[in-house]
């Protein structure tokens, strides 16, 4: 069945994860390359790039998410705290944004079995996927993962599915 066509269970804007907060909140937020994620406040120094202050208040009423669609938006963070209270969150998509590491909140996701951090500017080490114990399926790009971690995350965790987009 078409995402569209899941009445109550996907949102694809804050405004609509938000309007159904108060019934439990969306199973599914997607916002890949949304304009919900650029800020219009002139007080703020990020006026007309990706800001979080939005998403932070959604996501702080909608804690029932299993997936979080946040690819494609120039985010360089995400609200720590906040992603510390998605405890039933299952896949997360940050790709092709500006992360230069994985954000610690990300590693401490203890049902996230779907992890894809492809077209970000950054290296990611073994003992971090090794700590994602639930982790079954990791998407990056070539380059970063180092040789080495990867033969030592095929040693350590031979059941997780790690995908290389290369880039380009």
């Amino acid at each position: 069945m078409a995402a569209s066509r899941v009445r109550g269970l996907v949102a694809a804007s804050l405004a609509e994860a938000s309007s159904m907060a108060p019934q439990g909140g969306p199973v599914s937020l997607v916002l890949r390359s949304s304009e919900d994620l650029l800020c219009r406040n002139i007080m703020c120094e990020k006026l007309g790039g990706a800001c979080l202050c939005r998403l932070a208040v959604c996501l702080g009423r909608c804690s029932g998410l299993q997936s979080l669609d946040l690819a494609k938006n120039g985010l360089a963070t995400l609200p720590e705290a906040v992603l510390e209270q998605q405890h039933h969150l299952r896949h997360l998509d940050i790709s092709d944004n500006a992360f230069t590491s994985v954000p610690p909140a990300v590693l401490q996701l203890s049902k996230l079995t779907t992890l894809s951090l492809s077209g970000n500017p950054l290296t990611l080490a073994s003992s971090q996927v090794v700590q994602m114990q639930q982790l079954r399926q990791l998407h990056l790009s070539a380059g970063q993962l180092s040789l080495e971690a990867a033969k030592q995350l095929r040693t350590e965790r031979p059941e997780l599915d790690v995908t290389w987009r290369e880039e380009g």
